[in-house]
């Protein structure tokens, strides 16, 4: 590859302009794309790794049955770096929270099978905290306080502006990972004071453990690259992925479930 064409991609991806499209991937990533560039573009690889898991990963799940609309906003939505998935009715829409984790799921009301209200109600019922935003035609007070006493995070009106979406989409997403407290299973972190706690109890980390716990617990369900890990270590090429990995082994002693990401990073699994 020309080292312009580098030099411009490289350009592209400090500016936040490059899209998913650009790296003619999509879902193949890291697997195809990977080994198609490892041996011969290593620059490449490590960009296209690093922007792929910690730029274009935030997954909206968009119930909606028409068409028109359904097509535009999947369009803007992956323009933006979103991977959405779509489905046309409740029961599919159902079926996808099994079987992927998802950032934000934007539902019509009036679909198919399980309409919005019924679906979100069941899906709080089992626990599902996901972000949640109504996108109806249904205007009247009565339908907004169901839609927000049954769990939702925002409700809006058809006909909408996409910027308008777009801005609650990200504000919400940025109040999340704002939360001063997660918890996951018997653990919890305390972001506001950067504490570990199990069953209640303080667990004792080193700064570097710290940092990595906070990182994770920021994230989970989601990958964590190495890139993004030593990072926030502040210690670039210094660290080597060994002695990473030793602080990955601390914490997986007390009991967090961190999954390795062969050739990427690490994630903390959504129990």
């Amino acid at each position: 590859m020309p080292s312009a064409t580098i030099k411009l991609f490289l350009e592209d991806a400090k500016q936040g302009k490059l899209k998913t499209s650009n790296l003619m991937c999509g879902t193949a990533a890291p697997t195809f794309c990977q080994s198609l560039i490892t041996n011969h573009y290593p620059l490449l690889n490590t960009l296209l790794i690093n922007f792929y898991y910690t730029k274009v990963m935030k997954k909206i799940l968009l119930l909606e049955d028409d068409e028109i609309l359904y097509e535009t906003l999947i369009d803007l939505l992956e323009a933006e770096g979103f991977e959405v998935t779509h489905v046309k009715n409740g029961q599919e829409a159902l079926e996808a929270t099994f079987s992927k984790r998802f950032d934000v799921m934007i539902l019509d009301v009036n679909v198919p099978n399980i309409n919005g209200f019924e679906l979100l109600k069941e899906l709080r019922e089992a626990g599902d905290k996901t972000i949640a935003i109504f996108l109806t035609a249904l205007t009247d007070i009565d339908s907004l306080s169901q839609g927000f006493n049954i769990g939702a995070d925002d409700y809006i009106k058809k006909p909408f502006d996409f910027d308008e979406l777009l801005i609650r989409i990200k504000a919400l997403l940025k109040k999340q990972s704002n939360s001063s407290k997660v918890t996951l299973g018997a653990f919890s972190f305390d972001f506001e004071q950067e504490e570990l706690y199990k069953d209640g109890k303080f667990v004792k980390l080193t700064p570097y453990e710290r940092q990595i716990a906070k990182l994770l617990f920021k994230n989970i369900g989601k990958s964590v690259t190495k890139f993004e890990l030593f990072d926030i270590l502040n210690y670039g090429e210094e660290m080597s992925e060994g002695a990473l990995r030793v602080h990955i082994n601390s914490l997986r002693k007390i009991g967090l479930p961190i999954e390795t990401l062969r050739g990427i990073g690490y994630r903390l699994e959504d129990a």
